[in-house]
């Protein structure tokens, strides 16, 4: 698959199965974070990002979002005792 290169390099065989998997199943990316720093005879995987030797598989980083601020309020009707002490309603 990725043979023809000048530089020489190929993939490690986990990395190869894992690829492969992900064009033959045509997922939308592929999520990592293999820059392929460990050894030079390897290509890292995000340096085959939208290759056409790979069809052109979008190989990324994940991306991190901060969570979502808690939504007691939607459950405080059922269950007060989520509320601080302080903004408990009064029996």
């Amino acid at each position: 698959m990725l043979s023809n290169n000048k530089e020489g390099k190929t993939l490690p065989t986990p990395d190869a199965i894992h690829l492969a998997t992900a064009v033959i199943c045509k997922a939308d990316a592929f999520i990592t974070f293999d820059e392929g720093k460990k050894n030079k005879r390897y290509f890292g995987l995000l340096e085959l990002n939208k290759d056409p030797r790979i069809d052109g598989l979008e190989i990324c980083r994940p991306e991190f979002r901060k969570p979502p601020e808690p939504q007691r309020e939607l459950f405080v009707a059922k269950q007060p005792d989520l509320l601080p002490q302080d903004q408990k309603p009064e029996n």
